[in-house]
């Protein structure tokens, strides 16, 4: 293409440039979430092999003491978690494949043609790989080495640490220490999942600012061969919305060039480096976008007076006036706006009000600045118009006024832009029930995890509880004492896994833009929910240790 100057080239595989960058931010975070479930996992299975290795600790002592061999011990403990291991891996491969098949049914479903080819759920060999090499490293690290550790073991020490089946004093405090951390990932989980539910809930609902009624959309690329100059491009967009516009099928046209987020300066604020200037969703617009929904709050939209050779003028949205001149009026301010890399003043000749084109978009995207199409036209642009009369006559209507301006373009795509918005939001729904339905598999993994571990931790103390009750102390007393213990792990694990959750979302707050009483009733009823199944978790076992008679207690092991 002579004439052309290539300044500057991003090469990319097609597939990830076709990923939005809003999509990779969700992915992102649902596999922050299942990290985090993922480590619960790891918890739980490492308390169930740390009360079993510990409850078979006298045992191998006892064994070791009376002449077995170290690989019989390593073998008789692996056995278990080896067969365990094998059975639970294999049967997750199957979920895994059931739950991907159902995922890719739903999506192609839901998506249908909105899906590029290459989108399909399911299991592939690397995976397969990647799962048997897993199953592989849980052997070696969960089943091997414990069982390696407790055959080498001093049998002499075992035996001396904890009597009549209690818990002995370092597994004390790894038991605790293991169960503060449960505590810490689970309010973390819960907290991220909760607010996150709430915010993705709220998108689903939002007013995206444009009626959707009747309203159809198709991109538009005019060929540098037929439309080398800028000028070429003004008249076929002018001419062509303007015949679109005249058509009694449709209530409306207008033409939209996307200029992406620019850097742009206010008259009057100083800026000492170019990235401090705010980074500002630009477009160009040739016709009124009144049709679709947004509304002139101030001044006036463009018309024919905006060409190149008049004064550049520009018209913000409500939340960019609002920000950048609060209590006073935006027209007649000044902005600098830097297009096609060449900074230039705009006079603001008018307000309207916001518009979000998905409601994935943050809010601080709410913030738009548009200039004349008629000053900076692009080759590439997005007609909107919407029908009056039935859509397929009306379809055909637009091909026909397109081929009177040229008949050599070639647009074959007319959209539904009720169905393109209504296809996020069906995403961003589906977005939010998995996060609620992660949360909730994270808090009965969790739950799992800490009653086994505290029932545990209790039944060990049986003996102890069967010395108090037999002293005289009361079932309310013990349980109490057990409550207070429990009590301190709770307190500790909760503000710091809510604390965690909350400085991330304060680095991530303009994402998130919820009201600060969001926060704090999530917090409240986080921190409430995990009390109450926490303390549970300790009463349920302890009033059933208490259960027992005294004399019952004091003989067991």
């Amino acid at each position: 293409m002579p004439g052309i100057e290539l300044l500057r080239s991003e090469v990319d595989i097609f597939q990830q440039f076709n990923l939005p960058t809003t999509f990779k931010n969700i992915s992102y975070v649902l596999i922050a979430i299942s990290v985090f479930i993922l480590l619960l996992a790891c918890i739980n299975v490492g308390n169930l092999l740390f009360a079993r290795t510990i409850e078979r600790n006298k045992e191998t002592a006892i064994r070791s003491a009376l002449g077995a061999s170290q690989w019989r011990l390593i073998t008789q403990q692996m056995w278990e978690g080896l067969i365990i291991t094998i059975i639970g891996g294999f049967s997750a491969l199957l979920l895994v494949a059931w739950a991907l098949n159902l995922v890719n049914i739903n999506m192609q479903s839901m998506l249908g043609s909105e899906l590029s080819f290459w989108y399909k759920w399911e299991l592939d060999w690397p995976i397969i790989a990647v799962a048997l090499g897993f199953m592989v490293f849980t052997i070696f690290s969960a089943c091997f080495l414990p069982a390696f550790k407790a055959a080498r073991q001093d049998f002499n020490a075992v035996l001396k640490d904890g009597t009549k089946g209690a818990e002995g004093k370092g597994a004390g405090r790894m038991s605790k220490m293991l169960v503060t951390f449960q505590i810490v990932l689970i309010s973390a989980v819960t907290m991220f999942g909760s607010i996150l539910s709430v915010k993705v809930n709220q998108l689903t609902d939002i007013d995206v600012g444009i009626d959707l009624t009747n309203l159809y959309y198709t991109e538009m690329e005019l060929p540098h061969k037929l439309y080398p100059s800028k000028e070429s491009r003004v008249s076929f967009y002018r001419t062509f919305n303007q015949k679109l516009a005249a058509q009694n099928e449709f209530e409306g046209s207008s033409v939209r060039f996307n200029f992406k987020r620019l850097r742009v300066a206010i008259d009057g604020v100083s800026y000492s480096k170019e990235k401090d200037k705010p980074k500002i969703s630009v477009y160009g617009l040739i016709g009124s976008p009144e049709f679709m929904g947004p509304r002139l709050i101030q001044g006036r939209l463009f018309d024919l007076r905006d060409e190149e050779s008049n004064q550049l003028v520009t018209v913000v949205s409500e939340s960019f006036a609002n920000k950048y001149w609060p209590n006073e009026t935006a027209l007649g301010k000044r902005i600098q706006i830097s297009i096609n890399d060449e900074p230039q003043w705009h006079n603001v000749v008018g307000v309207v009000s916001n518009i979000s084109r998905t409601p994935l978009e943050k809010p601080h995207q709410y913030d738009e600045v548009f200039v004349s199409g008629l000053q900076y036209a692009a080759a590439d642009a997005l007609v909107f118009f919407k029908y009056r009369t039935n859509g397929t006559n009306a379809e055909n209507v637009f091909f026909d006024t397109l081929k009177s301006v040229d008949s050599q373009l070639d647009v074959t795509n007319v959209e539904d832009y009720a169905h393109e918005v209504g296809v996020v939001v069906k995403m961003t729904g589906t977005i939010r029930d998995t996060i609620i339905g992660s949360g909730i598999f994270a808090l009965l993994l969790a739950i799992s995890g800490i009653y086994g571990l505290t029932s545990f931790a209790i039944a060990k103390k049986t003996h102890e509880i069967g010395v108090r009750r037999a002293l005289g102390a009361k079932d309310s007393e013990i349980v109490k004492l057990f409550l207070k213990q429990g009590g301190w792990q709770v307190s500790i694990g909760l503000t710091i896994g809510i604390g965690f959750a909350l400085l991330v979302f304060l680095a991530a707050g303009r994402f998130i833009a919820l009201p600060s009483s969001a926060y704090i009733a999530t917090v409240i009823l986080v921190g409430v929910l995990l009390t109450t199944i926490i303390l549970a978790a300790i009463i349920v076992p302890t009033k059933k240790a208490t259960a027992l008679e005294p004399s019952s207690a004091l003989r067991y092991e």
